[in-house]
């Protein structure tokens, strides 16, 4: 990791801040007021983000244990996961982290390109389980005549779940085939290196449509539920409304919200996401309240960023250690 990045990353965290600042400044709610979190409260989202963080470092874990060449132990994958987890937080969301994993699984022995497509695999399980659900949220808006948030959420789920389909297809059905037959117009090295990253695809990415790879692939799809569905608990908590159809309220917000926080307009969804869970739970279920979205989101995103920049300080001192920096 170059200071460069780090720099960028630091710097996206303070613009983060700065959004909080401003929505809180906009929408009339008290800095005091916003931060006065009841220690239940602020143990129960702590206990949150650690578990949403335990099962995405598992996760990470699964899959290179699964088509990966090198070793890594489950703790140094919580803490390489958990330190990735920092760029997407504080720069582009669904493309930074899988940069920064690919390039430490890369400095532990992996062949840069396999591990760019093991990088890339956890992307493609967690978008094929957090778009349907997102999908179900807006299908479940357009439902009750909330038309402009299902259509954006609609918009980028349906993209999302196309996008995966189509490169698992390609990764599973094609065989260890050439790259295409266009590609003999293409230069001999840049054909080879064509060449070498679809192999590479097909064998990291071809098992997810096996079924004899199902129950690899069904553990790490359950390691993305928990990643997805964990942070509506603590929307659930502040609305007060632990009951099944607040928790279904709180899903179906959240996973708007976060739905659109993935478009690249912001660092690390913020901002976005907020105004997301905030126009949903308004126009579907005419709870609209700022104060509380911002509390989630300062409960969920905000501490989660703490968290990864502590693991990221980790991992630093960790090759600092080694003599690999």
């Amino acid at each position: 990791m170059e200071r460069r990045e780090l720099k960028l990353s630091v710097a996206g965290a303070a613009v983060a801040v700065a959004i909080l600042l401003a929505l809180a400044r906009a929408s009339g709610v008290d800095l005091t007021d916003l931060c006065s979190v009841p220690p239940h409260l602020l143990g129960f989202s702590v206990a949150v983000a650690v578990l949403r963080l335990a099962a995405q470092g598992l996760r990470f874990y699964l899959v290179v244990r699964a088509v990966g060449r090198v070793g890594v132990g489950l703790r140094e994958a919580i803490v390489m996961r958990g330190a990735s987890e920092f760029f997407a937080l504080t720069t582009v969301p669904f493309v930074a982290d899988e940069v920064a994993r690919a390039a430490m699984l890369a400095r532990r022995g992996e062949r840069p390109v396999a591990a760019f497509w093991i990088a890339a695999a956890e992307l493609v399980v967690d978008v094929a389980v957090s778009a349907p659900l997102a999908a179900v949220a807006g299908l479940y808006a357009a439902a009750v005549g909330s038309w402009a948030i299902a259509s954006a959420v609609l918009a980028v789920s349906v993209l999302q779940l196309t996008g995966v389909s189509l490169l698992t297809y390609y990764a599973g059905k094609h065989g260890q085939g050439s790259p295409g037959r266009l590609s003999i117009l293409l230069p001999p090295a840049f054909r080879r290196r064509m060449g070498e990253g679809v192999s590479e695809m097909r064998r990291v990415l071809g098992p997810l449509a096996d079924p004899g790879f199902l129950p690899k692939t069904a553990a790490v799809a359950f390691a993305s539920l928990a990643v997805a569905t964990l942070p509506s608990l603590v929307l659930a908590a502040l609305l007060g409304d632990l009951s099944a159809e607040g928790l279904t309220k709180s899903l179906l917000s959240t996973m708007a919200g976060n739905a659109l926080g993935v478009l690249p307009v912001s660092v690390g969804g913020a901002g976005v996401t907020e105004a997301g869970v905030f126009l949903y739970a308004s126009g579907v279920y005419g709870v609209g309240d700022w104060e509380v979205v911002l509390r989630w989101r300062l409960l969920t995103y905000y501490l989660t960023l703490g968290m990864t920049g502590a693991l990221l300080a980790l991992y630093l001192l960790g090759l600092r250690r080694l003599g690999r920096t």
